[in-house]
């Protein structure tokens, strides 16, 4: 997936994840784990729902020369403006307002 030119538009990045971000493997900065497709692609969740972009923003965009993370995106689980209401990331079970814990 190319990435949108910086020069000439803009991207909300509270809301349009996945103008950088694609489902499956096929890319270093894709997303695959857990239920994203049934989540994303099936139910047309947004990734704020689950991510917190306060937390996100903290290390996502520090060096975005690299191919590598900054940080787990489990770390950007949950918190104030999500629909988590707890996460525990060494079991990888959340609680969200929509439904019954469940691990990823």
């Amino acid at each position: 997936q190319a990435t949108p030119n910086w020069q000439t538009g803009s991207i909300t990045v509270t809301s349009q994840c996945t103008s950088c971000h694609a489902l499956g493997t096929a890319q270093y900065n894709s997303y695959n784990s857990g239920e994203h497709q049934t989540h994303v692609s099936g139910e047309g969740i947004t990734c704020t729902l689950c991510h917190n972009t306060t937390t996100l923003a903290g290390n996502h965009f520090t060096n975005l020369s690299t191919t590598t993370m900054e940080g787990p995106a489990s770390s950007t689980v949950g918190g104030t403006g999500t629909g988590i209401v707890s996460w525990d990331p060494v079991t990888k079970s959340c609680s969200p307002a929509c439904h019954e814990t469940r691990s990823w």
